[in-house]
């Protein structure tokens, strides 16, 4: 999709990309965009706010827009988010908004672009807004009804983390810093920053930034990773030199934990994607560290496993991010109702495989990134069931929840992500 280096035209653009082709937000902002963070920042915002947004715009239009007309719509809601949530003149967002429609070659509609937006200035502190719980939370009805069946005690509040603007955390890689010392080093370049108080490695920064103006970034000292899967890093039990499988591990980042956490393992990191690999390898390479990469389905065990066992296993398995909508809005429309189940086969069909290549007594991690429990404890549920070597290890983290077989750190917990954990052992037969 070649997108306009005009911002507004580029921040509809992409949010037509996401609504009506199913297009993920990651695979059309890029680093190279122009006004990058401008266009994230009104992608992000316009999707956080959707519902709440398109219910304002709906009374200031006289008639519906045309479906070959679509993109004006989502024109329309970037310029009602500059004016009602950005820092941004008036005049300005007026203004700029109206000369993106002739770069989405609908000039056709300069008045009627220019007229929604200067009515809205007029009445936005009138306007009523449709009251139904899409609109309250900025969800599709159908995932705020399935949070309610899985969380009936903590539903709002998941819905209103989810619509609220992560922080930007990071991991010290202790074998090079010790956070404390780092912590003094981001003062020192004015970047001001608290440890986690959950979790030992991490640390939040007060206001997001250029990973180019993080000091030490570039020779290993820190990585961005939230604090929930920093837990990976802690509650797989290894000890040094130890064989360790990561399956689907790209981008690496739990990997490199490891490997960052315990001297000469033997490290096999395994990803269908051989692009997503080299995304590992730019991470191991940046962190000073080295693992055997392979690109290969995880559960065609003849294509690259040689028979030898692991000692533990980190299965961070595909699912539907549910945990993290925080971080990446389009997730609330990307997903559909009937990918739950597919996605419930995969994870359990990836156990079944792993589980065949770790050693008696070792230990498996099953960790997703997703609340919904018929991924979670509905798979191992189903793994228990059929394999009888699988005996479970009570987790019980410094927050979250348990569940009735790992536990569950719910989004926003300590302005944390949502996340998942299972732990089993390999019982000697």
């Amino acid at each position: 999709m070649k997108i306009s280096p005009n911002a507004r035209a580029s921040a509809a653009q992409i949010l037509f990309a996401v609504m009506e082709d199913g297009v993920s937000l990651g695979d059309v902002i890029k680093p190279s965009l122009p006004d990058r963070a401008l266009v994230q920042q009104l992608c992000y915002g316009c999707l956080r706010s959707y519902f709440l947004l398109s219910s304002l715009l709906q009374p200031l239009l006289s008639k519906s827009i045309k479906k070959k007309d679509r993109i004006l719509h989502y024109l329309l809601l970037v310029g009602i988010y500059q004016i009602r949530d950005l820092n941004i003149p008036n005049h300005a967002a007026v203004s700029e908004t109206v000369a993106a429609v002739n770069i989405i070659n609908k000039s056709w509609a300069k008045g009627l672009v220019n007229a929604v937006l200067r009515n809205y200035l007029r009445q936005q502190d009138d306007l009523v807004t449709r009251e139904n719980e899409e609109v309250l939370f900025n969800h599709p009805q159908w995932l705020i009804d399935k949070i309610k069946l899985n969380f009936p005690l903590h539903w709002q509040a998941i819905l209103k983390a989810n619509s609220e603007r992560a922080p930007m955390c990071l991991r010290v890689n202790a074998r090079l810093c010790q956070r404390d010392d780092y912590i003094s080093l981001l003062q020192q370049h004015d970047i001001h920053a608290t440890p986690h108080p959950i979790v030992d490695s991490a640390i939040v920064l007060d206001a997001p930034c250029d990973v180019k103006q993080l000091p030490g970034f570039y020779d290993g000292l820190v990585s961005v990773q939230d604090a929930s899967a920093q837990y990976c890093g802690f509650l797989l039990p290894l000890a040094d030199s130890s064989a360790v499988l990561d399956a689907c591990s790209a981008p690496g980042g739990k990997a490199c934990h490891l490997l960052e956490r315990f001297t000469d393992l033997r490290l096999t990191a395994i990803d269908i994607s051989e692009i997503r690999n080299k995304l590992t390898q730019e991470n191991l390479s940046r962190l000073q560290l080295s693992a055997q990469l392979l690109s290969a389905d995880a559960c065609d065990l003849d294509t690259w496993w040689d028979g030898e066992r692991f000692d533990g296993i980190l299965l961070d398995a595909p699912c539907s991010a549910t945990g993290v909508i925080r971080r990446h809005p389009d997730i609330k429309f990307l997903r559909r109702e009937n990918d739950f189940k597919a996605l419930a086969n995969t994870q359990l069909n990836l156990l079944q495989h792993v589980w065949q290549t770790l050693k008696p007594g070792g230990h498996l991690l099953f960790a997703t990134c997703s609340i919904m429990s018929e991924e979670n404890d509905g798979v191992i549920e189903k793994f228990l069931q059929q394999q009888s070597s699988a005996m479970l290890i009570t987790l019980k983290l410094n927050i979250g929840h348990a569940t009735k077989h790992g536990w569950q750190i719910l989004p926003g917990e300590e302005d944390m992500d949502g996340f998942y954990y299972c732990l089993f052992q390999h019982e000697c037969q």
